[in-house]
């Protein structure tokens, strides 16, 4: 008895074939034309970086007459080693890396005033005076058709809280 086409061996091989036609028109449209990655021209998801590689946060604010610049690892480090909310140090710096993490994902001027509200609430209760909070996000960008990287800044919000 002869097989049908659609049950051959052979018929395996019509889906992996087609994805891989499909890829090849999308990548030589993205090589010949002015379509980015996302826009027509190519599997986005596999051609950019991900946040959580690309995406940064910092904080930014006025400590004592200094302008200090941190990461969220930084500020978390700086306020375990400094001791500067008591006893409750581990605690709140942990939420505060915690939330600033958060807003690396999805800066919005809600998120980041609030968090600039409840910074200065709580290192004004500990006796510190910050003031001037800026929080900026940015992200590393990969232009694939000159293999290079910029940092874009992709939100920068200060004087969130008076």
């Amino acid at each position: 008895m002869k097989k049908s086409f659609l049950r051959s061996d052979k018929a395996i091989l019509i889906i992996p074939s087609l994805a891989l036609f499909i890829a090849l028109i999308q990548w030589g449209i993205f090589l010949t034309t002015d379509l980015t990655e996302w826009k027509g021209g190519g599997f986005g998801m596999y051609t950019t970086l991900h946040p959580n590689t690309a995406r940064t946060i910092w904080l930014e604010y006025d400590f004592n007459g200094f302008r200090v610049l941190q990461r969220p690892d930084e500020l978390q480090k700086r306020i375990v080693e400094e001791k500067s909310f008591g006893e409750r140090s581990s605690d709140v710096a942990a939420w505060f890396k915690n939330e600033m993490q958060k807003m690396r994902y999805f800066p919005y001027r809600s998120r980041l005033e609030s968090f600039a509200k409840d910074f200065k609430a709580i290192a004004n209760q500990s006796g510190q005076k910050i003031s001037n909070i800026c929080i900026k996000v940015g992200e590393l960008k990969l232009n694939p058709k000159t293999d290079e990287y910029k940092y874009e800044i992709i939100k920068n919000e200060c004087e969130l809280v008076k």
